[in-house]
């Protein structure tokens, strides 16, 4: 495979790493990802602080119960951000309880600016929502075997294994961690998970002006 060729398929590559990550280092996209979930946990205990003001008029009961999952979440995200061993089993944990929660809040609040009118609640709804469906793709990370292996400090020697072969990349839409073989990869190839084209219709517009 010649270096032009070798060029054209390492830039179709960039797409399916998080921004600034090169498919030729194991560390970017695996760090990358480790940030972007990292700062997931953190955003999640700030939205929930926020919301948590709505029900401060319920029962002590209920803040007292948030606190505490608020006091966990922060914790988490502390050692997690750091690479904690023992952080990884609570961090999956911690995103299943921020879907649970924040799935019930989207519900409770979409309902209530539907039923009353109130284009905030909905709005609130709306972004519960979002969080919802995000932490939901950051625990199928988390879940993922390539990134726990990284996670507990195993390495995997990209520069060992011929580029003509296989390299490790991560899926732009889902984030899933795939294996691709160079030889077979095309243009229209789509993510065994979520079912996408793994190259954005922005860079296929790209590649074929430049051809």
């Amino acid at each position: 495979m010649g270096s032009e060729t070798m060029s054209y398929w390492v830039e179709i590559m960039d797409d399916l790493v998080p921004a600034g990550s090169s498919p030729l280092q194991w560390d970017g996209p695996m760090e990358a990802l480790h940030k972007q979930i990292s700062f997931m946990l953190l955003m999640s205990s700030i939205l929930l602080a926020l919301v948590i003001g709505n029900f401060s008029q319920i029962s002590y009961l209920i803040l007292i119960f948030l606190f505490v999952v608020l006091t966990m979440q922060i914790t988490v995200w502390s050692a997690f951000k750091r690479k904690s061993k023992d952080a990884l089993v609570p961090a999956m944990f911690n995103l299943l309880l921020t879907v649970v929660l924040f799935s019930l809040i989207s519900i409770y609040f979409l309902a209530l600016g539907v039923s009353i009118g109130d284009l905030f609640y909905i709005l609130i709804g709306i972004v519960t929502l979002f969080t919802t469906m995000n932490a939901w793709r950051r625990l199928g990370v988390l879940r993922d075997p390539v990134y726990q292996a990284w996670y507990n400090g195993n390495k995997i020697d990209l520069t060992s294994m011929s580029l003509n072969s296989e390299t490790v990349v991560s899926c732009v839409h889902c984030e899933s961690i795939l294996a691709i073989e160079i030889s077979k990869f095309t243009m229209n190839l789509e993510c065994p998970t979520c079912n996408k084209s793994l190259v954005l219709d922005e860079t296929k517009l790209q590649l074929m002006e430049e051809e």
